[in-house]
């Protein structure tokens, strides 16, 4: 297997890759591999975190809901609540909680590894093998894609929505909720 610096570039790239060094150049593949397997598995830990998020949610909202059919009050500074008031809380607390461990931990993990294959194809995209660039995946998927800061306004959305509505229904039971009578 050769590759070699592809000169039909016109812009000028230093690097360390040189003609006949296959060992570097496994190196560099293996390196890759890693990087992309890093975002899978980031990938995949969002992606469950998220999954089991809406999950614990929406049985959250569901037991909240089905309490309404019975009388359980709360009554704090002489002011009655019903019991799903707390229940819808807890749901937006634990939602809020995950929220904050995916942006500020597992999607800033999974943007190290994405840009680490970025600066790897640009870094590399000069260099051919049998007249083809040997890295360049992840720049064709950020391509076809659009913005990479799009991701961030999709999950804010993807969060922001059950949370507004969880609101709305305690809004709602404060509103139109009025305890029954105890006999």
């Amino acid at each position: 297997m050769s590759y070699e610096k592809d000169n039909t570039h016109s812009e000028s790239h230093s690097s360390e890759l040189v003609n006949s060094d296959k060992d570097m150049l496994s190196i560099i593949i293996e390196e890759y591999k890693l990087a992309v397997k890093t975002q899978m598995h980031f990938n995949d830990m969002i992606m469950r975190m998220r999954t089991t998020a809406i999950s614990v949610f929406l049985a959250l909202i569901s037991a909240s809901a089905i309490s309404l059919q019975y009388n359980m009050t709360l009554t704090i500074c002489q002011h009655v609540f019903h019991a799903s008031i707390f229940i819808v809380i807890m749901g937006i607390v634990l939602f809020v909680s995950i929220y904050i461990i995916d942006v500020k931990y597992y999607n800033q993990m999974l943007i190290g590894a994405v840009n680490k294959t970025y600066k790897m194809d640009e870094t590399f995209k000069l260099y051919t093998i049998k007249q083809s660039s040997f890295l360049g995946q992840a720049t064709l998927i950020k391509d076809a894609i659009g913005l990479p800061g799009a991701s961030k306004c999709y999950i804010r959305i993807f969060y922001l929505i059950p949370i507004f509505f969880s609101i709305l229904f305690i809004i709602v039971i404060l509103i139109g909720y009025t305890p029954m009578p105890t006999s």
